[in-house]
């Protein structure tokens, strides 16, 4: 195979990991950074919330575009000082009452300032 060969095929679909679409940056152009990244390849893309008026706004993005962004809930180390316990209550009832037909694959918690993820049990 030459070079040639190599870049006249298509790349497979790619998804992009880490997205914040739903932060208010992007109320003016949301509809054309979406069709500007599947132009690009980007089939699906991962939508984390930081908090839980995020994650709500995450999983209200994940509706408007099904089967293109999906939601991930949850808490970033930077959003939890002061952090209790019971903020997890909304997280495990399905964020917001009512959301529940949303399909949740996973949702996740990060803890203090250390690098990995711990998972929500039960979600």
């Amino acid at each position: 195979m030459n070079a040639q060969d190599s870049t006249s095929r298509a790349l497979p679909p790619m998804i992009d990991t880490h997205i914040h679409l739903n932060f208010d940056a992007y109320d003016e152009d949301r509809d054309a950074v979406i069709a500007r990244a599947a132009a690009a390849g980007v089939a699906r893309c991962i939508n984390p919330g930081v908090d839980l008026e995020t994650s709500r706004a995450g999983i209200d993005l994940a509706a408007a575009y099904p089967g293109v962004i999906y939601a991930a809930v949850g808490y970033h180390p930077n959003s939890t000082a002061g952090f209790a316990r019971a903020w997890l209550e909304p997280i495990r009832a399905g964020v917001v009452s009512g959301r529940r037909e949303h399909r949740r694959d996973r949702a996740g918690l990060l803890l203090g300032q250390k690098p990995q993820a711990r998972p929500v049990r039960g979600v």
